[in-house]
């Protein structure tokens, strides 16, 4: 796995995969999944707050930690560090118990999300920090909030009261 990862390293500072992601001990990758064509993943505040409850859980339960997120309406982002093997597994429980909550609540059936999540593997520390400033920029490229630390459903407003801290 090593000498696969420093032969990518040559190339860029990241790795990007849909099918056969990368896993290992100490990966730091970009997580991006979206709803199918143009619908709504969070419709109610209940929604959001559900999926962080399950990322929270997921988390704890495959050893990850999550570094940035940002919950958009029809979209999301996890910026995570695996401290195990296990994303595929992680993911996939996580989504699926997302898209069971969904069509349950929203009395619908069928796909929640609109494929196999995509991720990022950051490879190099320049990219682990643009990956967490391109999710904490994304509420205000949406026009969703003037600052970043303004959007409820984001980790942005934690990095900047940490950092006001000092």
């Amino acid at each position: 796995m090593e000498n696969m990862i420093n032969q990518m390293k040559v190339y860029k500072s990241s790795y990007f995969r849909v099918r056969h992601k990368l896993s290992y001990e100490g990966a730091i990758s970009h997580i991006t999944q979206h709803g199918t064509g143009a619908e709504h993943l969070f419709i109610e505040e209940q929604d959001y707050l559900y999926m962080l409850y399950l990322v929270k859980k997921i988390c704890k339960k495959f050893r990850i930690d999550v570094l940035s997120f940002v919950l958009m309406i029809n979209h999301l982002h996890l910026l995570i560090k695996m401290n195990a093997s296990n994303l595929s597994q992680a993911m996939k429980e996580l989504f699926q118990m997302y898209a069971r909550y969904f069509n349950k609540k929203y009395d619908r059936k069928g796909h929640v999300f609109s494929g196999a999540y995509r991720a990022t593997l950051c490879l190099e520390e320049a990219h682990v920090i643009s990956s967490s400033l391109y999710i904490h920029q994304n509420p205000v490229e949406a026009g969703l909030v003037k600052k970043g630390e303004d959007y409820r459903w984001s980790s942005c407003a934690l990095f900047v009261k940490h950092i006001c801290k000092k």
